[in-house]
């Protein structure tokens, strides 16, 4: 999956997941997140995003009884279990960090975390129970540059074109 000049050279297949969030159900919400797994293989997808905080639940009264860290060993053993999947797993959460709780999207491929991305710019509601953070970063997986902006930043075209310069070739948005 080589990106050349301005198109792909080859297809790539998305999937995105829009289905109910069990509020503050971790365990509830990492199953149904394997059990879609499951049903995209085969043929599988390159791609498959699910929304933010779909894991942990969005409910501001919930989010820092629902944020943990990312060495929480229920989700270290579910991104060993990514292993052998050759699918890239964009999944989000409230993630809890020396003391502050972020609105995190994780990226996983084959067994290994490749990285966050936390939400940039907040609503007044999110500033509530969220911090923000400005990293804005880059991942590459099956020979794809993409970036991840989440709801709210999309509604500003600055970390969209950020992620563009930094060679970007597909961005997601998970809402």
């Amino acid at each position: 999956k080589e990106a050349r000049g301005n198109s792909m050279a080859e297809k790539i297949r998305i999937g995105s997941y829009q289905g109910p969030i069990a509020e503050n159900d971790f365990n509830c919400n990492l199953q149904k997140v394997r059990t879609v797994i499951d049903q995209i293989k085969p043929p599988g997808v390159d791609f498959l995003c699910f929304p933010e905080t779909y894991l942990t639940g969005y409910s501001h009264r919930a989010v820092n009884e629902s944020a943990l860290a990312l060495d929480d060993p229920r989700l270290v053993e579910f991104i060993r279990e990514t292993a052998d999947i050759d699918t890239v797993i964009l999944a989000g959460l409230a993630e809890r960090d020396r003391g502050k709780t972020y609105n995190t999207q994780i990226v996983i491929y084959r067994g290994s975390l490749l990285g966050k991305y936390r939400k940039t710019i907040l609503t007044e509601d999110d500033r509530k129970v969220f911090a923000t953070d400005l990293d804005l970063p880059v991942f590459e997986a099956k020979g794809i540059k993409f970036g991840v902006v989440i709801c709210h930043d999309t509604s500003f075209v600055e970390p969209a074109l950020y992620l563009r310069w930094q060679g970007a070739r597909l961005l997601f948005t998970p809402h």
